[in-house]
């Protein structure tokens, strides 16, 4: 996976060298996700040349490139992951993982027919940074920035 980051830096690069930052990074700065809607480790929004490149950074450490050097990476934690399975499956070889999933699941309500186009974002378990519950009844809907 470090490869292909690699070559995303350098495509990168070559693109702004040619073109210029202002083609690349268009639309409104402030429309990125940034840590204050979601409070994930190290992200920051992009929004030129050197964001992007740190976002890569950030990317690669966290896991997606990352190698064993990095102990908390995605890498790192799968890998332990699969040797508690399979000590696990040593110790008890009837053991079957698994856990109640849904078929096809979304996170929002289907759209009802003649209803705003608004995006809709209700609380999830799976998601909880994306919209903290205060109570019942369920939140307004979020609008779409305009494309203006």
């Amino acid at each position: 996976m470090g490869d292909l980051y690699v070559s995303l830096r350098a495509g990168l690069d070559a693109f702004c060298q040619a073109h210029g930052e202002a083609a690349l990074f268009i639309g409104a700065a402030a429309l990125q996700v940034d840590a204050q809607l979601a409070p994930l480790p190290g992200l920051r929004a992009v929004t030129d040349r050197g964001s992007a490149m740190a976002a890569l950074d950030t990317i690669v450490v966290q896991g997606e490139g990352a190698g064993a050097e990095e102990h908390d990476s995605h890498y790192c934690r799968f890998n332990r992951m699969a040797a508690e399975h399979d000590a696990h499956l040593l110790a008890k070889p009837a053991f079957e993982p698994a856990w109640p999933a849904a078929t096809n699941p979304v996170m929002n309500p289907p759209p009802t027919p003649g209803a705003s186009s608004a995006t809709q974002l209700h609380c999830s378990r799976s998601a909880p940074w994306r919209l903290r519950c205060r109570s019942p009844p369920r939140p307004a809907p979020l609008r779409r920035p305009s494309s203006t």
